[in-house]
């Protein structure tokens, strides 16, 4: 089974010229580890599509990206201003090169 933080990288990586918001970012999760979260969606305390949505929100906007961007460096954020944006960078040489949209 993948993990959420390779999720989160392989969906940037697939979408290099795309900004994400956690939500829309969660949403392509769902849409293609679909199979892969079969069993956690259901679990009763999600009640709705909704509510899993929700959840997977949540795991994207916390600590999994965090280990996402610490498994690659590539895997950006954008936090200011809101809403906070996620994307893939262009590392060059070891040297990270600003996003030309973030």
């Amino acid at each position: 089974m993948t993990s959420r933080p390779q999720m989160i990288i392989n969906m940037l990586q697939a979408n290099p010229d795309k900004q994400f918001t956690a939500r829309q970012l969660a949403q392509e999760i769902i849409d293609h580890y679909g199979a892969e979260l079969a069993e956690k969606r259901k679990n009763p305390r999600f009640a709705s599509d909704e509510a899993f949505l929700s959840q997977i929100t949540a795991e994207v906007g916390g600590s999994r990206t965090v280990k996402a961007k610490a498994m690659c460096s590539q895997v950006m954020t954008r936090d200011k201003p809101r809403p906070r944006l996620f994307y893939w960078g262009a590392v060059t040489n070891g040297a990270k090169l600003i996003h030309p949209s973030g």
